[in-house]
C-alpha cells in the first residue's frame, strides 16, 4: 500500500494559539485503494501521520506517536472512519488526542462536494509510558534589557531596565505519557459518493492546524 505525503504551509493574519505566528500547517497523507462500492469490500487502508522528529527527541519507538485513520464503511448510506489521536501528556496538559476539538469534513473528488455535520462517537483515550526523555528548563543566569527609551530619535537613551532570566533547555531520562484518544465518523452518503468518485479526503481542523487522510480510488476495470 503506497502512501503519498503532502505539507503545505499557507500565511495567516491571527497569531497562533502557540504563540510563534504566522503559519498555518496544512498536512496530507494519501494512500490508493479500489472502491468498496465497486469490489464489495474495503481493502486495507491504514493512513497514518507519523512525526519521527518529535518521536527521536523523547526517545520513542518508531510509530508510537502516529495518527491514523481508516476507512471502516463505505455504501449508499454511509462512509465512516476509525482515527486514532496520539500525544504527550505534559504538565498543562493537552487537547490534541480529543477529537471534539478537530472539525471533520469530507471532501470528494473530482467536484466541491463536502460533507459535513458527520455523526462521532468517542473512544475511551488509553496511556502508554515509555522510558525515554524529557525536557528540562532551567535558569542560567540573567540579562539586563532596557524596556523603555526616550529622548530625540537620532539620540535616544535607555531610562528604564529589566533584569530578565535566561533560560536553557535540556533532555534527561525519564517517563514519557503517551495518550491515545479519537474515535468513529460518519458521514450520511445519501448516493453522492458512487463509482465515479475518484477520491475521498478527510480533513481533520483545528486552531491553526489542518490534517488530512485521502483515499484515492483505483478501478479494478483500469487494471
Amino acid at each position: 500500500m503506497k502512501m503519498t505525503y503532502r505539507l503545505s504551509l499557507s500565511l495567516m493574519v491571527a497569531v497562533l494559539a502557540l504563540g510563534a505566528g504566522g503559519c498555518f500547517v496544512d498536512s496530507t497523507v494519501a494512500t490508493t485503494i479500489h472502491n468498496p462500492l465497486e469490489t464489495g469490500q474495503i481493502d486495507q487502508n491504514v493512513i497514518p501521520h507519523q512525526y519521527p522528529r518529535q518521536e527521536r527527541n523523547y526517545a520513542l519507538p518508531a510509530g508510537s506517536l502516529n495518527d491514523q485513520a481508516t476507512l471502516t464503511r463505505l455504501d449508499a448510506e454511509a462512509v465512516c472512519f476509525q482515527v486514532d489521536l496520539r500525544a504527550i501528556t505534559t504538565e498543562n496538559g493537552q487537547t490534541w488526542s480529543d477529537l471534539q476539538n478537530w472539525n471533520p469534513t469530507l471532501a470528494l473528488s473530482p467536484g466541491e462536494t463536502v460533507l459535513q455535520g458527520p455523526t462521532i462517537q468517542l473512544s475511551p483515550s488509553s496511556a502508554q509510558q515509555y522510558a525515554g526523555r524529557v525536557p528540562i528548563r532551567t535558569q542560567t543566569g540573567s540579562e539586563q534589557v532596557c524596556t523603555r527609551r526616550t529622548g530625540p530619535r537620532n539620540n535616544r537613551r535607555c531610562d528604564r531596565w529589566e533584569t530578565r532570566p535566561i533560560y536553557q533547555t535540556r533532555w534527561v531520562p525519564g517517563t514519557v505519557t503517551v495518550v491515545t484518544g479519537g474515535g468513529s465518523i460518519c458521514f450520511p452518503n445519501g448516493g453522492q459518493i458512487t463509482l465515479a468518485t475518484q477520491a475521498i479526503d478527510l480533513r481533520l481542523r483545528r486552531t491553526a492546524r489542518s490534517m488530512n487522510f485521502e483515499w484515492d480510488f483505483q478501478s479494478i476495470v483500469a487494471q
